[in-house]
């Protein structure tokens, strides 16, 4: 179950950035480039995580998405300091909760981005944050 969830969120925060993505985009189509950062190591996460972005990017090929293992003993860290520094990935992978609470000042609602239409669409997934809901919004690391 577990597993399922974490696969699902990494679907819906790369359909998310995508979309979001693709709203900011111009009429001329070239390739976007994107970043993931995981903690997953080699292990049967990381394996998952590869194989969603390799359907990803056949579904989307003017998007390409470079996947990054951290470190897991100070992943946050490294999150922490990548958006204090604006050199954060586009992705990453997180525990929800309110674990990510305190993380809150470097995160960005992207539901302004997306119609209700299409945030119907993702079933299973639940977030934590303030006031969060799955009509309110959607929190991924800002720049």
């Amino acid at each position: 179950m577990y597993r399922k969830l974490l696969i699902g969120v990494l679907v819906a925060a790369i359909a998310v950035t995508a979309a979001s993505v693709a709203f900011g985009a111009s009429s001329k189509r070239s390739t976007t480039q994107l970043t993931l950062w995981h903690n997953y190591g080699t292990e049967g996460n990381a394996v998952a995580t590869n194989n969603l972005v390799k359907a990803f990017e056949k579904l989307h090929p003017d998007i390409k998405i470079r996947v990054v293992s951290q470190p897991a003993d100070n992943y946050f860290a490294l999150l922490q300091s990548s958006a204090i520094s604006h050199t954060s990935p586009d992705l990453a992978t997180m525990w929800t909760g309110l674990f990510d609470l305190k993380y809150a000042k470097f995160l960005l609602n992207l539901k302004p981005y997306f119609t209700s239409a299409e945030t119907s669409k993702l079933n299973g997934i639940s977030y934590m944050a303030p006031d969060f809901n799955i009509a309110n919004g959607f929190l991924v690391m800002s720049r």
